[in-house]
């Protein structure tokens, strides 16, 4: 299916992350989409250089009825923008992070059950890194989930890696 062209026009300032190499930076437009099998196809043009990318993502759109989490993203590098915004994590184009520091996963959660009383969402998330083999070498407790200042339920998950040995793990969600 397809839902044709949506141009957007942006203007982004050049700026480096923590290591001085280019920086990400996070665009968002939201799309509501029936339930199915879709392909997003994303391209970027630069006006001035003429320079085209693009990428194809294959998604599939559930059913009503239910709530349901985005794509989880994977990042050593967090946002440092001095704004009240919360902290987002810098996408990477890698699945190998150094035994050091912390690894940060950012998720939303959609179409979330309310609690009828409060009017909160009743939707917590945590984590558990598991070595290949099933040992688990650490876990974050479940936190429920806070609706951010315009109303989006994201939550950026801290997994600290410093002391886990060099190896193949698995970083399982609980939400």
């Amino acid at each position: 299916r397809t839902l044709g062209d949506r141009p957007v026009g942006i203007q982004l300032a050049a700026r480096s992350d923590v290591r001085g190499q280019n920086a990400w930076h996070r665009i968002t437009q939201e799309v509501g989409l029936l339930p199915g099998a879709w392909v997003a196809k994303v391209v970027v043009r630069d006006r001035r250089s003429g320079v085209i990318g693009s990428v194809t993502h294959s998604l599939n759109v559930p059913g009503g009825g239910s709530w349901r989490a985005s794509s989880p993203v994977l990042s050593d590098a967090v946002s440092a923008d001095p704004s009240p915004q919360p902290q987002h994590a810098l996408p990477l184009a890698r699945r190998t992070f150094a035994a050091a520091g912390r690894l940060y996963c950012e998720l939303e959660v959609y179409d979330s059950a309310l609690d009828e009383t409060t009017g909160l969402p009743r939707v917590s998330a945590g984590f558990a890194v598991v070595r290949r083999g099933g040992a688990v070498e650490r876990q974050g407790a479940l936190v429920p989930i806070e609706p951010t200042a315009d109303r989006r339920l994201a939550q950026l998950l801290t997994v600290p890696l410093r002391g886990l040995k060099p190896g193949d793990y698995d970083l399982v969600l609980r939400l």
